[in-house]
C-alpha cells in the first residue's frame, strides 16, 4: 500500500508544541506597536480559549483582532508575525511513537508526506522533529487547499488502485475530502485541529485518535483487497 501523511497534527504536534508560541508572538508584536488591549497574560489566556476550538489558529486570531476592535494595521503586523517561517526558538514535537510506527510501516508500504503551507517552514518543522525523511518516498508541499493534485499525482506514479492508498490527516476539509473525492482511503486522526471536525458523517472512512492504531486499519484493508481480487 501507499500510505501518505499530512504533516501538521498527524505527524507532529502543532496545536499544542508550535501554535501557542506562534500565537504568544504575535500578542506580543500587537502590544509593542501600541494596541489597546488590556494585560498581556490575561489576553494571552483569552487568545487561547478561542484557539482551542477554532479550526485554525488565523480564524482564532482573527476573532481576537475583531472582539479587540483592532484594525487593518494591528491585523496586518499581528499576521505576519504568525505567518513568520522563524522557528527558530520554539521546539517541535513529533508524535508519540512515530519513529517506531514509521520503521515499522516503511517494511512492507510506501510512505509519503503531503502537506500545505510554506515550503521553508514546513521543512523546518520536519527537521526539527525529526521526521526520519529517508523513509518517505515522497515529500510534497503544495499551497493550501490544493492536495487534490498530489494525492492524484501519486496514484499516477505508483500506477496504483484507489483502494491501495491510504490518506491520514486531521482536517477533513483539507486533508480527507480531496481524497475522498479520487477514492482513496480515507483515515481521520483526530488530535488538535481534529478534534474540531464534527458531523462529518460518512466523508471519512476510519477514525483514529493514536498512530499506532493504523496498523489494524492497514491489515483490515489489505484483506478486504485480498478479497476483492480472488
Amino acid at each position: 500500500m501507499l500510505i501518505i501523511f499530512d504533516l501538521d497534527d498527524t505527524l507532529i504536534d502543532t496545536t499544542y508544541s508550535i501554535t501557542p508560541n506562534k500565537l504568544e508572538k504575535a500578542l506580543e508584536r500587537l502590544m509593542n506597536a501600541g494596541a489597546t488591549i488590556g494585560d498581556f497574560n490575561t489576553a494571552l489566556e483569552a487568545l487561547k480559549r478561542l484557539d482551542e476550538t477554532a479550526m485554525s489558529s488565523s480564524n482564532s486570531l482573527a476573532e481576537f483582532l475583531e472582539i479587540n476592535e483592532l484594525g487593518p494595521k494591528m491585523k496586518n503586523l499581528a499576521f505576519d508575525e504568525m505567518r513568520s517561517n522563524d522557528l527558530k526558538d520554539i521546539g517541535v514535537a513529533c508524535r508519540e511513537g512515530l519513529e517506531e510506527m514509521i520503521e515499522e510501516l516503511s517494511c512492507d508500504h510506501t510512505l509519503a508526506i503531503v502537506t500545505s503551507g510554506d515550503e521553508n517552514l514546513q521543512r523546518q518543522k520536519m527537521e526539527k522533529a525529526r521526521i526520519p525523511l529517508r523513509k518517505f518516498s515522497e515529500v510534497i508541499i503544495c499551497p493550501p487547499g490544493a492536495k487534490e493534485k498530489p494525492y492524484r499525482e501519486l496514484m499516477l506514479d505508483f500506477e496504483l488502485d484507489p483502494q491501495e492508498i491510504l490518506v491520514c490527516g486531521d482536517r477533513v476539509k483539507n486533508d480527507l475530502l480531496p481524497a475522498k473525492k479520487l477514492g482513496l482511503i480515507t483515515v481521520h486522526m483526530r488530535y488538535g485541529r481534529g478534534l474540531n471536525c464534527r458531523d462529518h458523517g460518512d466523508l471519512v472512512d476510519f477514525e483514529i485518535s493514536d498512530l499506532n492504531q493504523l496498523s489494524d486499519i492497514i491489515a483490515h484493508i489489505e484483506r478486504y483487497n485480498y478479497l476483492r481480487k480472488i
